[in-house]
């Protein structure tokens, strides 16, 4: 199966076109996000390969901003991260990614995690890209409902509900992004 998305940026002017592809054994994502930040226009390209749990196996990320591209690849071989083909154990604990400027990787732990009443602490590894910066951060995340997901940074300096589609696929992010259309296909391999 082939989804394909469209967010709308909210806080800066961004769209992404998003393409899941999905198989028994794996999830194929690749995705373009162009748009401006602080007068800083961006255009992001990302792919991510998952197993069929959506824990995260690979990432690689086109960055082109202020005229500058960057080019950033993390990797789990054998149980171990990768970071530009250097040995990266501080990620060593994280089974998921987080994007900034897509509501993307928010869609990994809520797919991803089985879900009860109570909140979880989970380690990311966030790519903050318009910093250009790769960490390890906790992230919070607790399932209201089936469609309702209340997100927080651990130190709590950023939280909100996020509302998703009956795929599980972000469909608002308050005061951030709006998923603007979705679209399902057939593989035609």
């Amino acid at each position: 199966m082939i989804t394909v998305i469209l967010w709308k940026g909210i806080s800066w002017q961004s769209m992404e076109n998003c393409r899941i592809q999905s198989t028994d054994e794996a999830h194929d994502i690749r995705s373009v996000i162009t748009g401006v930040q602080d007068e800083r226009i961006f255009r992001i390209e990302y792919e991510i390969r998952t197993d069929r749990k959506w824990q995260t196996l690979f990432v690689k990320i086109s960055t082109e901003i202020d005229g500058e591209t960057l080019l950033t690849v993390l990797e789990k071989k054998n149980g171990h991260w990768y970071l530009n083909g250097k040995s990266a154990p501080e990620f060593e604990a994280a089974a998921f990614v987080d994007i900034s400027l897509t509501p993307f990787t928010n869609t990994l732990p809520i797919k991803g995690v089985r879900w009860t009443k109570e909140p979880r602490t989970i380690d990311v590894i966030y790519f903050d890209m318009m910093a250009g910066e790769v960490k390890l951060v906790q992230q919070i995340y607790k399932a209201l409902d089936e469609s309702h997901y209340f997100f927080s940074t651990a130190d709590g300096s950023f939280q909100e509900t996020i509302t998703v589609d009956s795929d599980g696929f972000v469909d608002d992010y308050p005061g951030l992004f709006k998923m603007i259309a979705k679209q399902k296909m057939p593989d035609k391999k």
